[in-house]
């Protein structure tokens, strides 16, 4: 991805961020997935915490569960978010057509 000057880690962070918050929406509004509930437990977890502790993949948590800011405003050095973002809510959709 470096050699079209794409910032991986940028784009880890606002896709978790976009993730954790979103599972927490469909959790808060009682329309989550088992993979949302997961995902919203997993992110407000005290023993995740020593692994992930001054990290970037914190710093998205934190972000995603906060609310303040968008995900993009937080994270704008990624090109391809938006593209991850359709991405996953299609598979959501097609999930949630499952069920």
């Amino acid at each position: 991805m470096e050699d079209y000057d794409i910032d991986t880690v940028a784009c880890a962070q606002r896709t978790i961020c976009w993730y954790v918050r979103e599972a927490n929406v469909a959790v808060a509004e009682g329309k989550a997935t088992s993979v949302d509930t997961i995902v919203e437990g997993l992110s407000r977890a005290d023993w995740m915490e020593q692994f992930i502790t001054g990290t970037a993949i914190e710093q998205a948590i934190q972000a995603g569960r906060e609310r303040k800011t968008s995900c993009e405003k937080m994270f704008p050095h990624c090109a391809i978010s938006s593209f991850v973002e359709h991405i996953v809510r299609m598979a959501r959709r097609s999930q949630n057509c499952e069920m």
